[in-house]
């Protein structure tokens, strides 16, 4: 397979962008140059889809998306001109069928494997679903995990800890984390390797190195995840967001006093962060700054005036009239 260069910057791949005809063979194509060799076939009279992103780093690459009902086939042809990296696939949605190292196991949604690029092996998706993949060397878990081979195929359990959360920070390296810096990269790939090694239940020093290093970052990314997507609930409180990551209280705080600020602190940053975002949109126009202001869950005007000014040096009614004025005409 030939390496590619390290395009860090996320990239989409869509077959509605293709004629219908050259699907499957564009598909392959792809797929080869940027994640793993496989001969695709579809499964069903429908035409074959797939909405699909990738991103290569040092030392890893990434690929999810969605697939309508294939067939992917390693055949003794493509093994042979591949090498020895492993392949650690997350299933999100729908049933998959993975036959590899003389095993058939089947992944249930939230269920994964590693598997090996130098094994023979089939993937069967008998119904449109989602995955997550990520190639790598053998050698990554050579200390940690010396047995890793012994470990393909077969099934980590959805309940795994560790797994959620490398799900999620897989997730996480989407298109708005630009990773421009060699530092980030490296950064982002050593505690994706952590958390893959401790879904394979490393043992031994390796595996609590492992797990001190990464398992706070992917909770704490979990958990920023989660506070962005519910900033307009003014009641949103560290005791909710630990019970829901299964976390005490203190807990929650520790991971935030790690990076320098509180709870608080960053759930405040965040809703200014999203005020001023659309106060700055020419689509919200139409709203009030009172309107904005709630819907992003401060519950306090007086409050939210001050810490606004705080922040940007201004009122929210001057960034508006500011922005206006910026507007082209």
């Amino acid at each position: 397979m030939i390496a590619p260069a390290y395009e860090f910057r996320l990239q989409r791949f869509s077959t509605e962008e293709w004629p219908a005809r050259t699907r499957l063979e564009a598909w392959r194509e792809i797929l080869s140059r940027k994640l793993i060799h496989s001969d695709v076939g579809e499964l069903k009279e429908n035409p074959f889809r797939v909405e699909a992103y990738m991103r290569a780093l040092p030392g890893m690459r990434l690929g999810w998306g969605t697939f309508t009902p294939s067939r992917h086939e390693r055949t003794r042809e493509i093994v042979a001109q591949d090498n020895d990296d492993f392949f650690f696939l997350m299933n999100l949605e729908g049933g998959f069928l993975t036959r590899q190292a003389r095993r058939e196991i089947a992944l249930a949604p939230g269920e994964a494997a590693l598997l090996a690029c130098s094994e023979l092996g089939s993937y069967i998706r008998a119904e449109t679903g989602r995955i997550v993949c990520l190639r790598f060397p053998s050698t990554a878990f050579k200390d940690v995990l010396p047995d890793a081979y012994d470990r393909v195929a077969r099934v980590i359990p959805r309940q795994t800890e560790s797994l959620k959360l490398l799900t999620n920070y897989a997730y996480a390296l989407n298109g708005s984390q630009a990773l421009v810096t060699p530092e980030l990269r490296g950064l982002a790939v050593r505690h994706l390797y952590d958390l893959i090694s401790l879904s394979l239940s490393a043992s031994g020093d390796g595996a609590a190195e492992a797990s001190e290093r990464s398992l706070g970052p992917a909770r704490l990314s979990a958990i920023k995840s989660y506070i962005t997507a519910n900033l307009a609930n003014p009641n949103l409180s560290v005791i909710d967001v630990a019970r829901k990551h299964a976390l005490s209280p203190r807990q929650v705080q520790r991971l935030f006093e790690q990076t320098g600020q509180t709870f608080s602190e960053h759930v405040q940053r965040e809703r200014l962060n999203r005020v001023y975002l659309m106060l700055t949109n020419p689509g919200e126009a139409c709203r009030s700054i009172g309107e904005i202001v709630f819907a992003c869950g401060f519950g306090d005007i007086s409050h939210f005036n001050r810490a606004f000014r705080r922040r940007y040096g201004a009122s929210p009614s001057d960034v508006r009239k500011f922005e206006a004025a910026r507007a082209p005409r």
